[in-house]
C-alpha cells in the first residue's frame, strides 16, 4: 500500500471517528433533554462573532503544526519521524 493510499485511509478513519463522536453527542443531548437549538445563536452577527471566535482560537495551534511539519530544528525533524514511524 502506498504512502497517499495510508493518508486517505487514515483521513476517512479521522472522519468517521469524529462523526462517531459527533453523533453520541446528540445522542447524549437528547437523552439529557439539553436543547440544541437553544445553544446556536439566534442573528447572524452573535453567529459570524463565533465562528471567528472559534477560527481565531485555532491559528496557533495551525502555527505550531506548520512549524512542526516544515522545521529543519533537529528537534523538530526527530519528532516528525518519530510520528511518521508511528503511524506507519
Amino acid at each position: 500500500m502506498d504512502s497517499s493510499q495510508q493518508r486517505s485511509d487514515g483521513f476517512a478513519m479521522a472522519v468517521v471517528v469524529e462523526g462517531g463522536l459527533a453523533l453520541v453527542a446528540v445522542i447524549a443531548a437528547w437523552l439529557f433533554r439539553v436543547s440544541l437549538r437553544e445553544l446556536f445563536p439566534t442573528d447572524w452577527a452573535s453567529l459570524a462573532s463565533a465562528v471567528a471566535r472559534g477560527l481565531l482560537a485555532t491559528l496557533p495551534m495551525l502555527a505550531i503544526f506548520w512549524i512542526l511539519v516544515n522545521s529543519n530544528w533537529p528537534m523538530m525533524r526527530q519528532l516528525r519521524e518519530q510520528v511518521e514511524w508511528l503511524i506507519g
